[in-house]
């Protein structure tokens, strides 16, 4: 008789540590949820803390991508990819600027350049129906390959679309052909 109800007992506060687990495990969800949306609108707000090379930000002060001069795609592309908040963050100061048709030295000192598509110098060149930093990994990625396979730096990402877009290797609201 002892033995039934020391079961019984034990299978009690089993029941009311994993309830109480399963409480604080709502708890945490709804705060988490409470904390990333906005409270008026019930629409999700991401939350951005980057750090991309002296640059960091926070929900503090990303106020410029409320900017309605901002291009809405360069917005949703950083909602899908916050790494990218630089390429945002920079519009205002180098959408206006020419992009760099060719690398400078120290991107081909290893063979393959690494080459980032919304790097300032390229990534507000108008490519196709869009800007190269949103839509131009093709050519991005195309330029590292033939600047590796080659030794001919002299091209990159933006003189890359450049071609490809003079070569129809570009369809609007689809982006770069596969036969590129």
């Amino acid at each position: 008789m002892k033995n039934i109800k020391r079961r019984k007992k034990a299978a009690r506060r089993r029941l009311a540590v994993i309830s109480l687990l399963i409480i604080a495990l709502f708890s945490v969800i709804l705060a988490i949820t409470l904390v990333s949306t906005n409270g008026n609108t019930g629409r999700n707000e991401t939350i951005y803390k980057y750090i991309s090379g002296n640059e960091a930000f926070s929900a503090s002060d990303i106020s410029f991508l409320k900017d309605p001069a901002l291009p809405d795609s360069i917005r949703s592309f950083v909602e899908r990819y916050p790494e990218t908040i630089s390429f945002a963050a920079n519009y205002a100061a180098w959408s206006t600027e020419q992009p760099v048709m060719e690398l400078d030295s120290d991107e081909y000192e290893s063979g393959y350049p690494l080459l980032i598509q919304w790097d300032k110098r390229w990534g507000y060149f108008w490519y196709g129906d869009d800007y190269l930093g949103t839509n131009g990994c093709g050519p991005t990625a195309l330029c590292m390959v033939y600047a590796g396979l080659s030794g001919d730096y002299s091209w990159s990402p933006a003189r890359m679309a450049q071609w490809a877009d003079e070569n129809e290797y570009y369809t609007d609201g689809a982006g770069t052909t596969w036969s590129f």
